[in-house]
């Protein structure tokens, strides 16, 4: 799992071309971590949730 907290400085044409701030956090991967998808078969959304192979 990987994250960040932004605040972009402007865009252009919808693409972002700075930031005022940008601290991208270290990777974080759970020993114990499900990495299954959390829908499989659920009817929680409203698309098909597959396992990639």
């Amino acid at each position: 799992m990987q994250v960040e907290v932004s605040h972009p400085a402007g865009s252009t044409d919808g693409q972002i071309d700075g930031w005022t701030v940008r601290v991208i956090l270290p990777r974080f991967t759970p020993d114990d971590a499900d990495i299954s998808p959390q829908d499989v078969g659920g009817g929680d959304v409203g698309f098909n949730v597959t396992l990639a192979s």
